[in-house]
């Protein structure tokens, strides 16, 4: 076949161009160290080094994400180990203020403490990660996810999710803990408070210590003896003359009698008492000296049956009292013992102990307007029972109802004034009436200014005890502390594992970064050794060519003739 030389030079010129298209390739490959510069190099290991090169760039998105949950849990671990440890200070200072040794004023400093410990709860509650997103939220980060209002109570914002971020292709790690199950529900075996409202309910127990009673035991010290005496009965009517139309209290001894006497004694001491000519010849003179005797009072009572003389001691079993006269004009005052009416043949009046008459007990309830319901412990004569009924401030019948019904041997009445009175049925019982266990509903927590209370009255009606829901006391304060310490401490604990769980995750990316790093530096990597060998073997083959196309080119058909 004849080859002209215009062919021969466009081919040779084709396979310069072809050399050259190599060697800058070549020159490529070796400056950059990659063995692919474009797709046409290797297209099927150009399309799984595309694949590679994407799935290492989402390995390192995860192994970024990994280092921000370490960043947030790590955070997260911190402020729940400074959240334990002000719990734990907190629970020493229960434990030393829930003695009868500590003074109010040592409460109510420690009250302040206490009051101190839950504004750094809330400043702990809200704390931020590096970029400024609250760690406590849930899926809320951009704000603060717990507020105080004006009442003082501490509400959550945030949501009840759990912020998270993704660390694998299926896995999604927490980056902390829901703020809502952390500081919001705390369980103490009787429900579920918030932190806050644990901190709260200690301050205000602290604060109303001294005020109120949880239990109040009615024993003989709070009963006192009455003795009442119907002077127009015929037994007495021979000892004043009520035929002198004077007014009762000038009501005379009567004409038989010249003289008499008879001894009081109480608190084992005696006082006699003279009635002769002149001197407490009339009632109201006898009530006199009655009355210039210690823990004692004499009155006159008009009464259904008539004119009552009524004696009546201070509460106290030291005050119970007896009258004695070895006069038979004046043997009608003699008491029993104890003094009755129906085993006291020198007696035909009535007489009768203070607790049978105005009860062991007389309560105010301050109830609810609202119907409510309200249990307590009542122990009587007959044993003990919770007694539960649905009340409000208008209405107590449940409760005497309820009371009247539960065996213990006590009777209750409703005296209409608001107030009920308890008492024993036998009332010659030795018995102690205790109240105790008060539980009211609706109240979870202590009040700093409880509403509803039982009020305790004397015989002046004024408040002797006041009685609170068992919940107010402070000795009840420390189930609640101590399962705050460990909810705290448990939660701890959760951010522990989820720590570790991410520092595994991140040793599984490590690996896998690893692997595909290898990978694509065998698809990538160019064989410099071996492309240098290559370059130099093309560029003595290209100089060569080039030297035997310029000789052949520059000869003519005339050096051919020759």
């Amino acid at each position: 076949m004849t080859i002209s030389s215009k062919l021969f030079a466009t081919q040779m010129l084709d396979q310069f161009k072809v050399i050259e298209n190599r060697l800058q390739s070549l020159n490529t490959q070796i400056s950059t160290g990659s063995r692919i510069t474009k797709s046409s190099d290797a297209p099927i290991d150009a399309v799984t080094l595309t694949a590679r090169s994407e799935l290492q760039s989402r390995i390192e998105q995860y192994q970024s994400n990994v280092e921000k949950v370490n960043e947030r849990l790590g955070l997260a671990d911190a402020t729940l180990e400074t959240m334990g440890n002000l719990v734990t200070r907190m629970n020493e200072k229960f434990i030393a203020t829930n003695t009868a040794t500590v003074t109010d004023a040592e409460r109510q400093a420690v009250r302040l403490e206490v009051l101190t410990f839950k504004e750094s709860l809330l400043g702990l509650a809200n704390s931020v990660d590096n970029n400024g997103d609250a760690l406590y939220g849930g899926f809320s980060t951009e704000e603060s996810p717990f507020v105080q209002n004006e009442d003082g109570q501490t509400r959550y914002r945030g949501d009840g999710g759990d912020h998270t971020l993704q660390v694998s292709e299926s896995v999604k790690l927490p980056t902390s803990l829901n703020g809502s199950s952390l500081f919001m529900e705390v369980k103490d075996g009787t429900g579920t408070k918030s932190s806050f409202d644990i901190l709260d309910s200690f301050a205000n127990a602290l604060l109303t210590d001294s005020q109120f009673e949880q239990s109040y035991s009615a024993n003989s010290a709070d009963t006192a003896q009455s003795i009442s005496y119907d002077l127009t009965n015929s037994s007495m009517v021979g000892m004043f003359d009520f035929d002198t139309g004077e007014s009762q209290q000038n009501l005379a001894a009567s004409t038989g009698i010249q003289s008499g006497e008879f001894t009081f004694t109480i608190n084992d001491t005696p006082t006699t008492i003279t009635i002769t000519d002149g001197s407490n010849d009339t009632l109201q003179g006898l009530i006199d000296e009655i009355n210039a005797i210690s823990n004692v009072t004499a009155n006159l009572v008009q009464k259904d049956s008539g004119l009552t003389l009524q004696i009546t001691s201070t509460a106290g079993a030291e005050n119970a009292f007896s009258i004695s006269s070895s006069d038979a004009e004046l043997v009608v005052l003699q008491t029993g013992v104890p003094a009755s009416s129906s085993t006291s043949a020198q007696l035909t009046v009535v007489s009768e102990a203070a607790d049978a008459v105005s009860g062991a007990m007389k309560l105010r309830i301050n109830a609810s307007r609202e119907p409510q319901n309200w249990s307590m412990v009542l122990t009587g004569p007959e044993g003990s029972a919770t007694v539960s009924a649905d009340i409000n401030s208008d209405s107590f019948t449940a409760l005497v109802d309820a009371i009247n019904a539960s065996g213990t041997g006590l009777t209750a009445t409703d005296n209409g004034d608001g107030t009920l009175s308890l008492s024993k049925t036998d009332p010659s019982s030795e018995v102690d009436v205790v109240l105790e266990d008060i539980s009211i509903e609706g109240y979870n927590l202590a009040q700093k200014a409880p509403r509803y209370y039982i009020d305790v009255l004397n015989e002046d009606n004024e408040v002797a005890v006041k009685l609170s829901d068992q919940n107010q006391a402070l000795s009840r304060q420390g189930t609640a502390i101590q399962a705050l310490l460990e909810h705290f401490a448990l939660s701890r604990t959760i951010v522990g594992a989820r720590i570790n769980n991410a520092d595994a995750q991140n040793t599984v990316l490590q690996d896998r970064s690893s692997s595909i790093q290898t990978e694509i530096s065998g698809l990538r990597d160019a064989d410099i050794e071996t492309l240098i060998t290559e370059l130099q073997t093309i560029m003595v083959t290209r100089d060569a060519a080039r030297q035997t196309y310029s000789t052949i080119n520059s000869q003519s058909l005339f050096d051919f003739l020759k």
